[in-house]
C-alpha cells in the first residue's frame, strides 16, 4: 500500500467530513446555479477545500491556489471559477443564509 502524503490525507478527510454532514444536501437547494452556469456549490466546495488545506484570502485563491491546484479536475469545472469575482460572490451567497 503507497503511503499517503499529508495533503492527501486532508483531502480525504475533508470529503469524508463533507459527506458525513451532508453537505451536498444541505447546500445544494440554497445554491442554485447562476443563469451563466456557475455551479455555487462547487465554487463552494473549492473554498473550504482551500481554508481547510491551505489558508489564505480570496484574492490568493483566485490568482494562484486555485490554478495551481486539480481542484478543477475533481470538480469537473475549468479555470472560470478562478475568475477574481466568483469567491466573492459565493461569500454573498452564503451570508444570505446565515441564520
Amino acid at each position: 500500500m503507497p503511503i499517503l502524503g499529508c495533503e492527501t490525507i486532508r483531502v480525504r478527510l475533508d470529503k469524508y467530513v463533507w459527506d458525513l454532514l451532508e453537505l451536498d444536501t444541505f447546500w445544494r437547494g440554497r445554491l442554485p446555479s447562476s443563469r451563466k452556469g456557475t455551479i455555487w456549490l462547487n465554487m463552494l466546495k473549492a473554498l473550504v477545500c482551500y481554508r481547510l488545506i491551505d489558508p489564505g484570502s480570496e484574492f490568493r485563491f483566485h490568482r494562484e491556489w486555485y490554478l495551481r491546484s486539480a481542484m478543477g479536475e475533481l470538480l469537473g469545472e475549468d479555470d472560470s471559477l478562478a475568475q477574481k469575482d466568483k469567491p466573492y460572490r459565493c461569500l454573498d451567497l452564503l451570508l444570505e443564509h446565515r441564520d
